[in-house]
């Protein structure tokens, strides 16, 4: 034969006149492509079972079972059409065996040929192909229903009008469930390997997941596995879930639950008719065009995705009856199909109006919990690009830092956006750690433009956002001394830097403004190198503060502050005086109901929408933005599960909530100006610390003296006192200056 050698299929007993000899031609891509040559000889086996069933034996020839070219495809039919056996049926599988079926069968007119997917018309050939556009309508349909984002793409073998009819099929059938959907197509990036180019596929399902859609369908042979590789590592990351659709067989299995069906091309029912028609000698030539009628094309049973299936789409209708209704629709002819892509609304341009890159800030980067800070930025930037696509623009958005990076790591994916092959038109750094990051690009890239939030950096092609996060923490510590029966409340944040500092001065100004004597206690996280994810760190210091008299702790301080969070749960389960944590930056209520009394919150999203809202239509500027109460970037939260607290009487018949809200009000409108540096505040940064009894009689402890100014240390000296009981708690024992982070750990069960 040729270069590609003939194998006998020998799955059944041959008898030595056989009832009929078959030859089969594979297209390019050979056995194993997991698709249209697969799907052909499941035909051929399919067939063999059923003839010797029926007491018949057939002899099956096979050419190019691995790769082929086009010529070899045609010099192997030309082999098996002039070889000395005489074959019943020679078929020949694709497109690709146009040109050799063309020949030979002109060549030999005594020999008879079939050639699936295609069409050569001569009286000795019979031609099958089919109404991908069907199947693919239905496909569009099911894509449609599913997709969150109304935005679907199509990935293509070739420009040609066998793969634009699937193209034009999947777009009609998603357009009948939407007519508003974005329908965005391309075709494989390599025209020479346009049905084996898997990194192509995955790059190209890359780039549609970027733009927002959240269906690809691949007909472009063993490049769309490409595409299922894509699907399967943007599921396994997280966020919006997104599918593929499989072609021509069954692949669903192939990432289960990452495809939502497949387009079936039934090539194994057309090959199997072939050879039992050649064998028993029914077999005709001609044309014939097989649809949904003749269970020529259809999609899979969605056997891993059977939730989306059936899922409801109208009234008591599931996703599924809908496909129902839809195949009954095609095949009565009450919907005719469009087979070409004339006229259909197709997005070619897979250049986005605008390409984003955000790195997140590291210590809290999971974007799995909702209570994490970088949870909420992500959530401006979903919000943007959901705008941004309902104008008719396009976005692509890079991320890094998706997981905990550390402050050069950090840096590192700044530069790598800024440095790299991809033109960013904004680069944004999250938080005070992407500071050196921002500030070191911004200069060696004077011409990319940058956003940083919540930190400052004066460079001409660096937009800054800054919360007043004080006027926030004014509301809390008002809160905070509202709720308190101690008249002692405390701070803990992550370090004694100028951001931390306005939380605090915020906090014990809003306290003041309702009681002016009250305590108002302050350290910092006790770990320098992990001040904010040190959250046995955070325990300890909440015991401390609640030993010393604090019922209420609002710490601002990262995870360190879930610490807080877990001593305050633990002290209200053992103990009827009841005692509160303020979270900080998101809604962290929920973390543990009732005892988290609000939270501080920032309103990252905000900032980061409107500035990449800008970037698209072009109305960006590098300016610095100062947001607090008035312009909604900071406040509290509606204090869902503390209703009791919030709604107590403050003064008359005015709740402790309306007078957060009158307090609102005086920020906003200039009467207060809070207090944004710590210079001044009557803040206690000492602490008076127990330490182990050293007789059975009496209780020493270490203080250190009340300081009421900044956070400058003082010597400490010893006084003696008993301890007060705080039933089922370890302490530590910290020997030094607790504001500077640096102790020595002990633990001390307290009687």
């Amino acid at each position: 034969m040729t270069s590609s050698q003939v194998n006998t299929i020998d799955r059944i007993k041959i008898a030595q006149t056989p009832d009929a000899r078959i030859a089969i031609v594979y297209s390019t891509g050979g056995l194993g492509d997991l698709g249209f040559n697969d799907i052909a000889e499941k035909g051929i086996v399919d067939a063999i079972q059923t003839l010797t069933d029926a007491g018949k034996t057939v002899t099956v020839d096979e050419a190019c079972t691995s790769q082929c070219d086009l010529t070899d495809i045609t010099v192997n039919i030309e082999a098996f059409a002039n070889s000395a056996t005489t074959y019943d049926l020679i078929i020949g599988i694709g497109f690709g065996a146009t040109d050799g079926i063309n020949a030979s069968a002109r060549a030999h007119t005594n020999r008879n040929f079939t050639i699936i997917d295609a069409v050569v018309d001569l009286p000795n050939v019979r031609s099958i192909t089919f109404k991908e556009e069907e199947g693919s309508f239905l496909a569009g349909a099911m894509a449609a229903m599913v997709s969150k984002t109304n935005d679907i793409a199509f990935l293509g073998g070739l420009d040609i009008p066998l793969i634009n009819r699937f193209l034009a099929g999947y777009e009609h059938g998603a357009r009948e469930i939407n007519p508003d959907i974005v329908v965005r197509a391309t075709y494989s990036p390599d025209s020479k390997n346009p049905w084996g180019d898997l990194e192509g596929g995955k790059l190209i399902a890359e780039q549609f997941l970027g733009l927002g859609s959240d269906v690809i369908f691949a007909a472009a042979g063993g490049t769309g596995f490409g595409v299922f590789d894509a699907v399967k590592a943007h599921n396994t990351k997280g966020g919006n879930k997104v599918y593929a659709i499989g072609v021509d067989s069954d692949q669903d299995v192939f990432s289960i639950g990452d495809i939502l069906t497949s387009m079936l091309k039934r090539v194994d029912i057309a090959v199997k008719g072939q050879v039992i028609d050649a064998t028993f000698g029914n077999w005709t030539s001609g044309v014939e065009n097989r649809g949904i009628l003749k269970n020529g094309v259809g999609i899979s049973n969605m056997t891993y995705t059977q939730a989306e299936k059936n899922t409801i789409y109208e009234g008591t209708m599931t996703r599924g009856d809908k496909i129902l209704d839809f195949n009954k629709a095609i095949t009565n002819g009450s919907i005719v199909v469009r087979n070409d892509i004339t006229g259909a609304s197709i997005n070619y341009n897979l250049i986005p109006d605008a390409r984003i890159g955000i790195v997140y800030s590291g210590f809290d980067s999971t974007l799995i919990d909702i209570d994490e800070p970088n949870d909420i930025a992500k959530k401006g930037v979903m919000s943007a690009i959901d705008s941004i696509r309902k104008a008719g623009k396009t976005i692509i958005v890079d991320e890094a830092c998706t997981s905990d990076c550390t402050q050069i790591e950090i840096s590192n994916a700044i530069e790598n956006f800024a440095s790299g092959p991809t033109i960013y038109d904004l680069i944004i750094g999250m938080w005070f750690t992407s500071l050196d990051g921002i500030t070191f690009s911004a200069k060696v890239h004077p011409s990319q433009k940058f956003l940083i939030v919540d930190e400052i950096v004066d460079l001409p092609n660096v937009k800054s956002i800054m919360f007043n996060e004080q006027e926030g923490s004014f509301l809390a510590g008002a809160m905070a001394a509202m709720v308190s029966k101690t008249g002692d409340i405390a701070f803990l944040g992550g370090l004694d830097i100028p951001l931390i500092n306005r939380f605090l001065a915020g906090f014990e100004h809003g306290a003041r403004t309702i009681n002016s004597s009250i305590i108002v206690r302050a350290t910092y996280s006790p770990d320098l190198n992990n001040p904010w994810g040190d959250v046995l760190g955070g325990e300890a210091m909440a015991k401390i503060f609640l030993q010393l008299g604090s019922d209420v702790i609002f710490s601002a301080a990262g995870r360190t502050g879930d610490g807080v969070i877990n001593t305050v749960s633990s002290y209200n389960d053992i103990n009827t005086d009841k005692v509160y944590a303020i979270g900080v930056d998101v809604d962290q209520d929920d973390i543990s109901p009732g005892d988290v009394l609000t939270s501080m919150i920032k309103q990252w999203d905000l900032p980061l929408r409107k500035s990449i809202i800008d970037i698209a239509f072009s109305n960006w500027t590098a300016d610095y933005h100062n947001l607090g109460l008035l312009e909604n970037g900071v406040g509290l939260t509606d204090m869902k599960n503390t209703q009791t607290e919030k709604n107590a009487i403050y003064e008359g018949t005015m709740t402790r909530w309306d007078k957060i809200l009158e307090l609102t009000n005086t920020i906003t409108s200039g009467v207060i100006e809070v207090r944004s540096g710590i210079i001044g505040a009557a803040i206690n940064f000492n602490l008076t610390i127990p330490i182990p009894p050293t007789s059975s009689t009496t209780t020493t402890t270490t203080s250190t003296t009340n300081t009421t100014t900044s956070s400058s240390t003082t010597t400490p000296t010893t006084s003696s006192s008993t301890a007060p009981e705080l039933p089922g708690f370890t302490f530590l024992v910290v020997i030094a200056t607790i504001n500077l982070g640096y102790v020595i750990r002990k633990k001390w069960k307290l009687k």
